[in-house]
């Protein structure tokens, strides 16, 4: 099966629209049925094996190479050249809208100067295969891009002590490596896939004379490079947000190819605002967390192959970018993760009742406290009885600078001042706070409650009170001088 994304990008080619529909609505309902599944017994899930199929997927990247040196991924002073990276043999779960999905078959006017990663990724699982394969579907994008690889030197023993591996001058039919890092968008799945060139033939390359261009490799029969994927590592939670003292967990994977390697180590760094600095180690069975409350589950490093960071009571200074980096006898490769405080603001008026006087104007101040990160949009907002048109935004507003709390989350007032009525029958308008900020979906808005103090109230209303005020003091003072009888005791 085939899954281009040359026609548009990421697209299905070859695939007629009622079959792209057929496949969506199908991995659509999987998707709903997924909180079904968890509900039944754990058990039968675990004992249930879902039959899988080997597909092509072809996706868009670039090949990215340095001025000079040694070439690494990202690196400032680089050229991005266009590429398609087809990974030949990845495993999904079966499907019948698969049925309509047709082997790759590169382009027959291909020159020499194309560059068509094929790689071979059957004998190494590639975890969230399927999202990948859906990623159009979904209405995401795959971010791909190729770079040089150059694997760690490996120490070998023979008779005669220890002999060192040197890597390859990759002349020829010598084996050359790439590194390859594919991101789903919209916090999808990251994966970077380490890549070896295979052997080729002369019946596959006539005198070995074919070349690409740029590479200067060998190219095979259909002209692209050959290549099978022999280590990766992966993330399924490439961002993560969290709160203040919560437990927080990172996960970092890792597969291989038909060698297992001998050698497992793997270091998770933590890079924030230029500063970078190691906070776990696990090497020869054995972790060391340089942060206290972080912790590896040991176990399944070798067994699973889960090299995930637990991190308890995270704080302010823990937030950044996480990098686990997983060495594998001569393969290491990395994922990064962001891994972010997210606090929401407690919103609150002072006063929450205001009593507004009759000659001087009156303060009202929006307390907005505890939110992180940083950055708030505080509005006041005005509205008279009976208007059926939004609150307009009050001029004149006032702040204090912002404070930061103990725990690293801010807080910041606001103030307004509201005038008094000009006459007793001026309608009372509405006053409201709106805060916005990155952790609510929509702005918090509080009403501020106003009423009319005591000297609001007209001359002739006071006289009013005042009389009924005395007229009962009056009965009052009666009923007190009125004579008592005494009852006689029998």
């Amino acid at each position: 099966a085939y899954v281009s994304s040359e026609f548009p990008k990421y697209y299905c080619l070859r695939m007629k629209a009622l079959d792209l529909l057929l496949l969506c609505a199908l991995f659509s309902v999987k998707i709903l049925a997924m909180p079904a599944a968890k509900a039944e017994d754990q058990s039968d899930i675990t004992d249930t094996v879902q039959p899988t199929r080997a597909v092509d997927i072809v996706l868009s990247c670039f090949y990215i190479e340095e001025g000079g040196g040694h070439m690494g991924m990202f690196a400032s002073g680089f050229t991005r050249d266009p590429a398609t990276l087809v990974l030949h043999g990845i495993h999904v779960p079966d499907s019948e809208a698969l049925d309509s999905f047709t082997d790759y078959v590169p382009p027959p006017d291909a020159s020499d100067e194309t560059m068509i990663f094929e790689a071979l990724v059957s004998s190494v699982p590639v975890p969230e295969a399927e999202s990948l394969l859906h990623a159009d579907c979904n209405g995401q994008e795959i971010a791909c891009e190729i770079s040089r690889y150059y694997p760690q030197e490996v120490e070998e023993k023979d008779e005669n002590g220890p002999v060192t591996e040197e890597p390859p001058a990759e002349p020829d039919n010598e084996p050359a490596w790439f590194i390859s890092s594919l991101q789903v968008s919209g916090g999808g799945v990251s994966v970077t896939l380490v890549m070896k060139t295979q052997p080729i033939t002369k019946s596959e390359n006539e005198n070995l004379s074919r070349k690409q261009k740029k590479l200067d490799l060998l190219l095979g029969t259909m002209g692209t490079l050959l290549l099978s994927v022999e280590f990766a590592v992966y993330t399924r939670m490439p961002s993560i947000h969290t709160s203040i003292g919560q437990s927080v967990q990172l996960d970092c994977g890792f597969t291989e190819g038909n060698s297992t390697a001998e050698k497992i180590s793997v270091e998770w760094r933590l890079q924030h605002k230029g500063v970078g600095r190691r906070i776990y180690m696990y090497k020869d069975g054995e972790g060391i967390a340089d942060r206290p409350g972080t912790q590896m589950e040991l176990q399944n490093v070798i067994l699973k192959r889960n090299a995930s960071l637990f991190l308890s009571n995270f704080e302010i200074k823990d937030e950044g970018t996480y990098i686990c980096i997983v060495y594998a006898t001569r393969y290491h490769a990395q994922q990064v993760m962001q891994a972010l405080i997210m606090e929401p603001p407690h919103v609150q008026l002072i006063p929450s009742v205001l009593y507004l006087q009759p000659h001087a104007p009156m303060r009202a101040t929006c307390d907005i406290g505890h939110y992180y990160p940083l950055d708030v949009e505080v509005t006041w907002l005005k509205q008279l009885p009976g208007d059926d048109e939004k609150p307009t935004p009050v001029s004149g507003t006032s702040f204090s600078s912002h404070r930061q709390n103990r725990d690293g989350t801010y807080s910041v007032s606001s103030y307004i001042w509201i005038q008094p009525l000009s006459h007793s029958e001026e309608p009372i308008p509405t006053y409201m706070c709106q805060v916005a900020h990155i952790t609510l979906q929509e702005p918090s808005t509080v009403t501020l409650v106003i009423q009319m103090s005591e000297e609001s109230i007209p001359l002739g209303m006071l006289g009013l009170l005042a009389a009924a005020c005395l007229i009962m003091v009056g009965v009052g003072v009666l009923m007190c001088r009125a004579p008592k009888t005494k009852s006689k005791v029998q």
